[in-house]
């Protein structure tokens, strides 16, 4: 239930009322509209006939429900005359219920809000719809190196995830491709339970689990109930720390990757932003696409993946992310399963130990209720609270773009001819936790796009300027939609397009110039309104996604994971509205003319990939690079972007 607090002092005054009808009334500002809530308080006789009590505290609990709850709390620690002279009182609780529903003021005669207005004076103003769900955020270090962040967000599900600073990037040569083989085979079987046994506990708890690896996090979530954390967290447990890794379970799994590799290299649209990236970064970090290479399957075994999972599954590169949890308790939770998880390198075993193991067993034998009361492996001094230190990721040297085209056939799967031709190009663009980050999101969301018929409506897209400026201009074109890639220290942005083979020589002109008009400081280049709207869609879409719960417990593991803290999303609403005309001009020309400066210290190249080509003049791209630089793009086009003929006629 969704509770909220609310401290009320100095109600001496009301005393004596209290005292002779039992009786008070209290006012509540919510939402700008006053409340009155009459309440009953039950006084002991002792306490009526003293005056000294204006220093005690009423605590008002508002919930969700609309109705109330007060509590006269006389702590031991309160410091008031009252605690001497009645000592014996000084456990005294009584819970008090509304007699009526809550009255707005306004419905109150005049004549008599003087008489309820005047007794009482609230030391405490609330304002519910102003609070920020990072305002809730808690970071804490276990001394292992285990970071736990939390958001005690109210609810009946809570999320919780395991962010591992692992990915494809970090890859070396040897263990290439590990990292999706890896990612199929979490909540399989461990030394405790068969992989059946693992899915009846999983499907018991009703919630939803995944396991995901990208290019920098290998991530494990789960959404559960409430009193199921502490159950999920021990099958997390279980699954990080003790899987089995049977030879038979590794081949089933890779069969799997298998097909899903074929499954996808068949589609240009799901296939095309892995190879974008090959041709930015090449064959090395950045560069490695998340699926697995087909010719790296035979090579993976159980030995290749316990080396994997001793290189990376280490405490020091573990993030735990909680939504809806307590951020006691989920500290209490992560240094019970895995606060005697030490590296390698000092000695410690990445195994359970037996008293968790037992407490896990514990838990999974009584269902449906959870054993609140387990012993913890290590005591909470080892705990250290504040903002966590960034990751220092020594494993792969930083990414450096470089550029380049690539060239592939299209895969086709039937006989029949292909229909389109798809072409994607990019440049290097600001990493994630550069300044200008907001200002990408805001050039993703002008250039928009989408498929021929995916508008939808307005609010949708329909107005942004590939659709406004490609999609209803060119009838060949069967898509066309921008795209952005950050990452810790690069990122890639750009658009890509899906046209009729026998439209594919004017492609690359469509895109280049839709790319330079976005530094276009002439009449088609980006207006006043335009970047209003995308700046109000980007702002809506960024509240409406963080409502999900699970986006929310996402996106605090990976920015805590990644930066050592979460910037508030009030910070980042106010970065997206403090953007200018100006600015996003700037940070547009910036990208296009190569001139990011990322820690890489790329090249400033066109990349792009070109699928599906013909053999005819009409269905071949054409020389890119040429046309690349005659819009003034790239490194290459910079001399030519302010006499160039091609930009001069907008």
């Amino acid at each position: 239930m969704n509770k909220f607090s609310l401290r009320i002092t100095d109600y001496g005054p009301l005393l004596p009322q209290a005292a002779q009808f039992n009786s008070v009334i209290i006012i509540i500002k919510y939402r700008a509209i006053s409340f009155v809530c009459y309440m009953l308080i039950t006084l002991p006789c002792s306490m009526r006939k003293t005056n000294d009590q204006s220093r005690r505290a009423i605590y008002v609990n508002i919930l969700q429900n609309k109705t109330w709850r007060m509590m006269e709390s006389l702590e031991n620690n309160f410091p008031c005359p009252f605690k001497e002279a009645h000592p014996e009182k000084m456990v005294l609780r009584t819970t008090c219920k509304p007699l009526s529903r809550l009255i707005p003021l306004r419905a109150i005669p005049p004549r008599r809000r003087n008489i309820i207005t005047s007794t009482l004076r609230l030391s405490t103003t609330l304002d519910f719809h102003s609070c920020d769900p990072s305002e809730l955020t808690q970071i804490s270090t276990l001394q292992n190196g285990i970071c736990v962040a939390t958001e005690a967000l109210p609810g009946h599900f809570s999320c919780l995830g395991l962010f591992l600073d692992a990915g494809s990037r970090y890859e070396p040569d040897h263990l290439r491709g590990v990292s999706h083989v890896i990612d199929r085979l979490a909540f399989h079987s461990t030394s405790s339970r068969s992989a059946d046994e693992m899915i009846q506990k999983l499907e018991w708890l009703g919630g939803n689990t995944m396991a995901q690896a990208s290019r920098e996090h290998l991530t494990y979530q789960s959404s559960v109930f409430n009193k199921d954390v502490e159950t999920m967290l021990g099958l997390l447990a279980e699954t990080v720390r003790e899987p089995l890794l049977t030879d038979e379970e590794i081949e089933s799994q890779k069969e799997t990757v298998a097909y899903e590799v074929g499954e996808i290299s068949a589609k240009p649209d799901q296939i095309i932003p892995e190879y974008i990236h090959e041709a930015a970064y090449g064959d090395a970090t950045l560069g490695r696409s998340v699926l697995c290479p087909e010719e790296r399957l035979s090579f993976i075994n159980g030995e290749s993946i316990r080396e994997y999972r001793n290189l990376f599954y280490r405490p020091e590169r573990m993030t735990f992310a909680f939504a809806g949890v307590n951020h006691h308790t989920a500290v209490r939770l992560v240094q019970q399963y895995f606060g005697d998880i030490q590296s390698p390198s000092s000695g410690g075993t990445g195994g359970l130990s037996s008293s968790v193991y037992s407490n896990i067993s514990t838990l999974l034998r009584k269902q449906p209720q959870l054993n609140p009361s387990s012993p913890l492996v290590k005591p909470m001094s080892t705990v250290s609270q504040g903002v966590r230190d960034p990751p220092i990721i020594t494993t792969t040297p930083r990414s450096q773009y470089k550029g380049g085209i690539l060239r592939y056939p299209h895969p086709s799967t039937h006989e029949k001819p292909a229909e389109f031709t798809y072409l994607y190009v990019a440049f290097e663009s600001p990493a994630v936790t550069s300044e200008d980050i907001y200002g990408l999101a805001t050039l993703q969301i002008l250039l928009g796009g989408g498929g021929s018929f995916s508008a939808g409506g307005p609010g949708k897209g329909m107005y942004s300027r590939l659709f406004t400026n490609v999609l209803n201009q060119y009838g060949w074109v069967e898509s066309c939609v921008g795209f952005s890639n950050s990452y810790s220290d690069s990122g890639v942005f750009g658009i890509g397009a899906a046209v009729r083979t026998d439209a594919t020589h004017a492609i690359a002109d469509v895109i280049c110039r839709e790319l330079a008009l976005l530094a276009h400081d002439g009449p088609r280049g980006i207006t006043s309104i335009e970047a209003q709207r995308a700046k109000k869609q980007l702002k809506s879409s960024l509240l409406m996604n963080l409502e999900s719960r699970i986006v929310e417990m996402d996106d605090l593991g990976k920015q805590v994971a990644l930066q050592g803290f979460k910037t508030p999303v009030k910070e980042m609403c106010e970065h997206i509205e403090a953007l200018t005309l100006s600015d996003l001009r700037n940070l547009a020309e910036k990208i296009v003319t190569g001139s990011i400066e990322n820690a890489g210290k790329g090249t400033g190249k066109v990349s792009a990939v070109i699928m599906g080509e013909g053999e005819t003049e009409q269905t071949t791209v054409g020389d890119l690079e040429r046309i690349v630089s005659e819009y003034g793009l790239g490194v290459g086009g910079r001399r030519y972007r302010g006499n160039s003929a091609v930009l001069r006629q907008f």
